[in-house]
C-alpha cells in the first residue's frame, strides 16, 4: 500500500510541475560565506554582524530554554504525523514533511528556535510540496498548539 502510494506521489509530483523539497525550507551558506534562504524568508544583521534566518511563518515565544523547547519540537512533530527528516541543534532549525493525502499532495515545515532573554522564539513555516497544491493544510498553528503541549506535559512530570 505505502509502495503505491509513493509512485502515485510521484506521478502526481512529475504531472504538476515537480516537487518542492523539504530542503527549501533550509538555512544553508553557500562556498562564499553567503547565506542563501527560502524566497519569502528575511534576513536581520545584529550590531556584530552576525546574520539571522528568519522564515516567514507563525512565531511564538515560549518560557523554556532553547534546548528543552527543542527537543519538545520533536515530539510534538511526531505526534502530529509528520516525518522529521533533519534536526540541527547547532543551526537551530528542524525540518519535517507530511506526504500524500486525501486533501494535499504532502506539506512541508521548518521549525526554527532563537534563544531569547528568559526562553526561546520559535517560528513555524509550512509549505505546499507542488505549487498546484490548492488545499494544503497550514501546520504553523497545529506544530504551536502540540508544542505547548508537551512543554505543558513535561512541566507536570
Amino acid at each position: 500500500m505505502k509502495f503505491s502510494a509513493l509512485l502515485l506521489s510521484l506521478a502526481l509530483c512529475a504531472a504538476l510541475g515537480g516537487c518542492i523539497g523539504v530542503g527549501t525550507l533550509r538555512p544553508d551558506a553557500d562556498s562564499s560565506g553567503e547565506l542563501t534562504i527560502a524566497p519569502d524568508s528575511k534576513v536581520k544583521t545584529d550590531a556584530s554582524g552576525d546574520v539571522t534566518f528568519i522564515p516567514q511563518g507563525l512565531t511564538m515565544p515560549y518560557p523554556e530554554s532553547p534546548e528543552t523547547v527543542f527537543q519538545a519540537a520533536q515530539t510534538a512533530l511526531r505526534l502530529m504525523g509528520l516525518d522529521v527528516v533533519e534536526v540541527d541543534p547547532s543551526r537551530h532549525y528542524i525540518l519535517a514533511e507530511h506526504g500524500l493525502s486525501a486533501f494535499s499532495n504532502g506539506e512541508n515545515v521548518g521549525v526554527y528556535f532563537a534563544p531569547q532573554q528568559g526562553g526561546t522564539l520559535v517560528t513555524v513555516t509550512s509549505k505546499a510540496k507542488t505549487p498546484t497544491n490548492l488545499f494544503v493544510p497550514d501546520h504553523s498553528k497545529g506544530v504551536h498548539e502540540r508544542l505547548s503541549a508537551v512543554l505543558a506535559a513535561k512541566l507536570r512530570h
